[in-house]
Order: C-alpha cells, then sequence, then structure tokens
C-alpha cells in the first residue's frame, strides 16, 4: 500500500460531457467555451469583484475565469487534472480521486455534471463504462510518475441513498446492482490492471468505497470487498451544517465517536 501523510485532497473527475452552468449568473458554456445559442445575449461575468454585462455573439471566451474552471472536456481536463496531481505531490499532498459523476449520474444532483432523474447510473452498461474508467484511470496513475502520492481511488461519489428526500432510494436498478454487481467488479478491474502492470503490494491502490453510514448499501457485505486487506471506506459525513458555531472540541469528540462506531 502507498505511504500516506496527514493531508489529502480530492481530484473528482465527471464522466459526464456535459458543460455545467457557471453558477454566478446562470450562463451556460459549451464544452468549447462557447457561449449557448441561448445565452448569446447579455450575459455576466466577475472581473476582480466587480459585474460586467456581455452582450455578445457565439465564441466568446470567459478569459482568465475559463481558463482555471474545471469542465468535463476530455482531454483538455487531463492537463489540468495533471498539473494538480503534481502540485499536490510537490506539496508532499496525499491524493484520493474518486468518480464524483458517473455515467447516467448516480444522484439526482448537478454534482453529476447532469440532472438525470431519476438517477441513471444503476444498469449493467453504465456499470460497464465506469468500470472501464475506473481500470483506465489505475493504468495511469500507475504509468504516470507524477501521480507517485497518489494513493486511493474511490469509486463512487454520494450515490442516492436512503437519507435522500423523496423517497429515491432504492433508484431503479441501484438494489442489489450496486452492491453485489459493480463494487465487486470495480475492486477486480482495479485489481486486474495491476496485476498486468505487475504493481508490487507495496504499491497498490487503496480501493475506496462510501461506506455503510451513507445508507446506501453496506459494500462490507460482499466477501470479495470484506476479505479484500486493502480496501479503504469513506464516512461522507457533512459534520458543519448543524454545530451552529460550537466549539471545535465538540467536532472532534463526535468524529472519534463516528469512527469508532459508538453512534450511528
Amino acid at each position: 500500500m502507498r505511504a500516506t501523510t496527514v493531508f489529502g485532497i480530492v481530484a473528482t473527475l465527471f464522466a459526464s460531457v456535459n458543460a455545467k452552468p457557471h453558477g454566478a449568473c446562470g450562463c451556460q458554456i459549451n464544452t468549447d467555451g462557447a457561449l449557448d445559442d441561448d445565452t448569446t445575449k447579455t450575459c455576466c461575468k466577475r472581473f476582480g469583484g466587480t459585474t460586467s454585462f456581455l452582450t455578445t455573439s457565439r465564441n466568446v471566451r470567459f478569459a482568465g475565469e475559463y481558463a482555471t474552471e474545471i469542465f468535463a472536456d476530455g482531454d483538455s481536463l487531463l492537463s489540468y487534472l495533471d498539473d494538480v496531481v503534481q502540485k499536490a505531490a510537490n506539496l508532499g499532498i496525499y491524493i484520493i480521486i474518486d468518480l464524483h459523476g458517473a455515467p447516467g449520474g448516480q444522484q439526482e444532483d448537478v454534482f453529476t455534471g447532469q440532472n438525470a432523474k431519476p438517477a441513471g447510473f444503476f444498469n449493467q452498461h453504465n456499470f460497464g463504462r465506469a468500470k472501464k474508467w475506473l481500470a483506465w484511470i489505475t493504468d495511469r496513475i500507475h504509468t504516470n510518475p507524477i501521480y507517485y502520492s497518489m494513493g486511493i481511488i474511490e469509486v463512487l461519489n454520494e450515490p442516492v441513498s436512503r437519507h435522500d428526500k423523496d423517497n429515491r432510494y432504492p433508484t431503479p436498478g441501484q438494489d442489489p446492482g450496486l452492491i453485489y454487481q459493480f463494487y465487486p467488479a470495480v475492486l477486480k478491474a482495479v485489481s486486474d490492471t495491476e496485476a498486468m502492470l505487475n504493481v508490487s503490494d507495496d504499491q497498490k491502490l487503496h480501493v475506496q468505497f462510501i461506506s455503510s453510514k451513507w445508507d446506501s448499501g453496506d459494500p462490507l457485505s460482499t466477501s470479495a470487498i470484506a476479505d479484500d486487506a486493502l480496501v479503504a471506506f469513506d464516512d461522507h459525513n457533512y459534520i458543519g451544517g448543524f454545530l451552529n458555531g460550537k466549539c471545535d472540541c465538540f467536532i472532534s469528540i463526535l468524529l472519534c465517536l463516528l469512527r469508532t462506531g459508538h453512534i450511528a
């Protein structure tokens, strides 16, 4: 297993090819940087804290801000990821990469790069697409030296869970597909890729699953995951929302209780 430090970053990638709206003012930008047809007039941009309104035609680029934004635009995104990984490695930061937006969307939320209703990830076709990508990024991590501080690959961010509103869980195909089909298949795909590359045990990646505390099923209910000593689990607790300014010591105590299983 790869050595760890006390720091961590998550570099997130979108499997979707959808552009996302510009959050400050709702402008839709195509993946080539051009304004969408419906928003070619009066679109806003922030420059140094001031807001400018632009009347424009197609192919107007938001030069400074677009250059630093993360869009799901294929190969050009990889150079951005490489830069982030290289900088993190130079600073001694341990890196976790997760599949943040799965094909078809694993949640009814735009963080997936789309806004599927219901979430459309949970079928064999999309499982296969995600598995292929996770095997591919595993190969890239082991064959590209700038990824030397990358030690964990998280299989899937925030799938539909029992704590979601509107009784979303389980969304079509999720139960038992996620836990009993997709998770073991991905673990095998990563392992097979590392075997093909003759990766030594001390350099193998930890494969991370969102834990049972997320309430979308228990990865440990499958023997393939339960019997693998290198798997990791993500509690994924949004701990700050209810604190309302309470002291940091409370956070520390709560984290300890959560990690040791003394509270659900």
